[in-house]
């Protein structure tokens, strides 16, 4: 530690994150702290945004590498950082997908991503009470590694047994991605690999005043409901498209992701070592 010039850590401006800055700075004044941004930026991720105040009293890194231009815009948009202090890098958890091939399927396979919060009970329940009125559809539930199903199956106690629902915990998501037609989310990030794999995504708006929707900018290839009636008048619009627009908002959809997540090239990965 004596010797060391400068860390990198992943930074949400968290409260470990903050004393663990604290702590080094305590000891070691001019050392240079770089917090990597790891993941995606929803309005509802306020830790993420900061105001002049915070300067005067928050522990921060020097400065913030982000993953991709998108969220250092989200992140500049609703902070008060001085200039230069958030950079774009790369997306060093994504991996990027060659040109898959656009198809569009009639919508009979949904996939469900959770996140890791007892909170998204809320979309398990609208996803259940549109599998019992829509037996014909077929439903994937990809939980998160940190909510497993069965503390989910426990606060549901589903007395229906649906058939048309299966669980997704162990395989890995490009197999959940190849049996889909659609996906189904909250706040989870697994909505940006769908739109690269070409599957519409459709997020559930509580209407918060914050949205928790990574890809709350987008318009294109995404779709909003709040309940399962919206949830089937999404699917007919989708099915009733022609293949022309389809492939138009899909299009669109990934310029937005790429700049979303940037790809690991040399002249991004240098940021982290000329800094």
């Amino acid at each position: 530690f004596k010797n060391i010039q400068r860390i990198f850590i992943t930074y949400e401006n968290v409260a470990w994150e903050n004393a663990l800055i604290f702590s080094i700075k305590k000891y070691k004044k001019d050392i240079k702290i770089i917090g990597y941004q790891h993941t995606v930026v929803p309005q509802a991720s306020i830790g993420m945004f900061v105001n002049n105040v915070d300067f005067s009293f928050k522990p921060l890194p020097n400065i913030i590498l982000t993953n991709g231009l998108v969220t250092k815009n989200i992140i500049e948009k609703y902070s008060n950082y001085p200039n230069n202090y958030v950079k774009s890098s790369c997306a060093l958890r994504f991996k990027k997908l060659n040109n898959v091939t656009i198809k569009k399927n009639k919508i009979k396979n949904i996939l469900v991503v959770l996140e890791g919060i007892p909170y998204v009970i809320k979309l398990i329940y609208v996803i259940k009470k549109f599998a019992i009125i829509n037996k014909n559809y077929n439903i994937i539930i990809r939980t998160h590694p940190v909510l497993p199903w069965t503390e989910i199956k426990n606060i549901i106690n589903n007395k229906e047994n649906l058939n048309n629902i299966s669980i997704s915990e162990q395989s890995p998501i490009s197999e959940d991605f190849n049996k889909s037609d659609l996906c189904v989310y909250w706040g989870s990030a697994v909505c940006l690999d769908a739109i690269q794999n070409n599957i519409p995504v459709v997020h559930f708006d509580e209407g918060k005043y914050l949205s928790y929707d990574p890809l709350f900018e987008l318009k294109e290839f995404k779709w909003l409901f709040t309940n399962e009636n919206d949830l089937i008048s999404i699917i007919n619009e989708i099915n009733n498209m022609d293949f022309t627009k389809y492939k138009i908002l899909n299009n669109k959809a990934k310029l937005y992701i790429n700049n979303y997540l940037h790809e690991i090239k040399k002249e991004n990965l240098y940021k982290f070592i000329n800094i």
